[in-house]
């Protein structure tokens, strides 16, 4: 398998380039920032994976349509993406990490018991990350309101250290509380994840996927 990388010059790039030997992955062509897609050849490339940044992301959805290759995407703030404008399979997710796709199955138990509890959402990351709330705060805030139909407050953030990236969901009830936390020891976690996702997608119809995709049987 032979992915053409973007954004291989940052933290998630290198990450991607030091696990993929092992994942079965080679990576066949790469673009570091500032760098252009355009002169890349798709010769051999079987996906696309993006871990550059979002303003760049409708240049490099249109070069991968073009060229017919599957297309995996890590940017945030998540972009915009139609299934009516995508001719090509697109697994896009905040969050790479098959822990945080659990959290969100065991957080169904409360779809019904919504009032119930009071739901919080913290998010710690390390002092230079530069969003805040992260996009999986956002992306659970949206998947517990709109999924779930539950009455979640906006996520509260803290920036400090070098904290990879730890999220927690409180359920607050008159009589019990309960914590539900992901913490990323590595971002190796988010690295295999995004690996997984191209074996995963090159197998899949054009379409728009999530992580959450990968676990449905």
């Amino acid at each position: 398998m032979k992915i053409l990388l973007l954004g291989s010059s940052g933290k998630m790039g290198q990450a991607i380039q030091s696990l993929a030997p092992n994942q079965g992955i080679e990576i066949a062509a790469q673009v570091g920032s500032g760098e252009s897609i355009d002169p890349i050849s798709a010769q051999g490339v079987d996906c696309i994976v993006d871990f550059s940044v979002a303003s760049k992301f409708e240049e490099h959805l249109s070069w991968a349509q073009k060229n017919h290759l599957p297309l995996v995407s890590g940017v945030t703030p998540q972009p915009h993406l139609s299934s009516d404008n995508v001719k090509i399979p697109v697994l896009w997710d905040s969050n790479m990490s098959l822990g945080i796709q659990i959290l969100k199955k065991t957080l169904e138990s409360f779809k019904n018991l919504e009032d119930q509890f009071q739901f919080e959402i913290l998010d710690v990351h390390h002092k230079e990350k530069k969003d805040a709330p992260s996009g999986t705060a956002k992306s659970l805030e949206t998947y517990m309101a709109q999924s779930l139909k539950l009455k979640v407050e906006p996520p509260k953030s803290f920036r400090g250290g070098s904290v990879f990236g730890e999220h927690q969901v409180w359920a607050l009830g008159e009589s019990e509380n309960l914590v539900f936390q992901h913490q990323a020891l590595s971002r190796d976690t988010f690295a295999q994840g995004a690996l997984m996702a191209v074996h995963w997608l090159v197998k899949q119809k054009p379409g728009v996927y999530s992580m959450g995709d990968i676990l449905k049987p």
